[in-house]
């Protein structure tokens, strides 16, 4: 660890670091609201396993305040990326704050090449990008979404962490983030398999939190595959046919538990399905140990033929189509 980090850590009395990569680079100066109304108040007794926390944590989005740094000129192909994609999302309905929206990068994972992308208007996350490097030196558009508790949001981490006691309530957002933003661990294999990794040296093994709910795993070992291939439309194509239903309980009705998944091959299969009845997306990630039911929304086709499957899970996130193949089952 660096020096500056350990000084840092010893006056928060002995405070425990994350593991990972830095953030890669940021646009935009915006910092949160929620920065800026909370005063930093640090207290000689604060300790980031505490175990005798009981106060409430505030629900509200906590976006995280940019990191400026320079864009090297080695990922000015990247940013091009990133650019032409929020522009041409910002312009479809559900997405209009993308519009006027700031964004920070950081690196998924060791292995990965992938880059997940937090976006930010007025003081509010509301969306993301995970972008992946392709084959052929370019990047494609693994998945996008939006609302304000995005993949990989360190407000949605924060609150987690604080809610489970492994934070003091005493530590504000800012302060935490401050301590904490070149130190956290993102893997990332694919969409339903994104998880942060925090080490807990008192139990000496680390803790998995969702990158998506901030639920906290029941299991501490995932490795990410490396070098995993995700499909994603390319930096000429934009949104081009966007179909979309109202939102709706998997837990409502749990035909999914009892009925045969259904057969679907292609992109048009399931818009056959969908305009029949509502369908559930299944997963079952991590070797069979976490089933994740989640309700179709919709689908997204972009020129050149990349297809994607509005998802519902806290907000709408829109994988690619090709890879909801693998990674679970449709059913009505």
């Amino acid at each position: 660890m660096k020096q500056a980090a350990i000084g840092a850590a010893l006056l928060l009395a002995g405070a425990v670091w994350f593991t990972a990569g830095p953030l890669s680079f940021s646009q935009g100066g915006q910092q949160s609201a929620l920065a800026e109304a909370e005063p930093v108040h640090v207290q000689s007794d604060i300790s980031l396993f505490s175990q005798n926390t009981q106060h409430e944590v505030p629900l509200k989005s906590a976006a995280a305040p940019s990191i400026q740094t320079s864009v090297p000129e080695s990922n000015s192909v990247l940013h091009t990326h990133i650019q032409r994609w929020k522009e041409a999302l910002s312009s479809q309905k559900g997405f209009e704050a993308w519009s006027r929206a700031q964004w920070t990068s950081a690196p998924l994972g060791p292995g990965t090449h992938g880059w997940v992308v937090i976006l930010t208007a007025g003081g509010s996350e509301v969306g993301y990008m995970i972008i992946q490097a392709a084959q052929d030196g370019s990047y494609q558009l693994a998945e996008y979404g939006t609302g304000d508790h995005p993949l990989f949001s360190t407000g949605t981490l924060y609150r987690s962490l604080v809610q489970h006691e492994l934070i003091d309530t005493s530590m504000t957002y800012h302060t935490w983030l401050s301590l904490a933003a070149h130190d956290l661990t993102r893997l990332y294999t694919d969409g339903l398999h994104a998880v942060w990794e925090i080490d807990n040296p008192p139990a000496g093994l680390p803790i998995l939190i969702d990158a998506v709910t901030g639920e906290i795993r029941t299991f501490n070992e995932y490795t990410p595959a490396v070098n995993h291939k995700l499909s994603g439309a390319a930096l000429s194509s934009v949104p081009e046919s966007v179909s979309m239903l109202p939102a709706f309980d998997p837990y409502s009705s749990l035909n999914w538990l009892q009925n045969d998944s259904l057969p679907v091959r292609s992109i048009r299969d399931l818009q056959l399905f969908l305009n029949a009845e509502p369908v559930t997306f299944v997963s079952e990630s991590f070797g069979g140990r976490l089933t994740v039911p989640l309700p179709v929304r919709g689908t997204a086709i972009w020129t050149g033929g990349t297809a994607y499957v509005a998802l519902g899970q806290e907000g709408t996130r829109y994988l690619a189509f090709e890879d909801t193949l693998s990674l679970g089952r449709f059913f009505h």
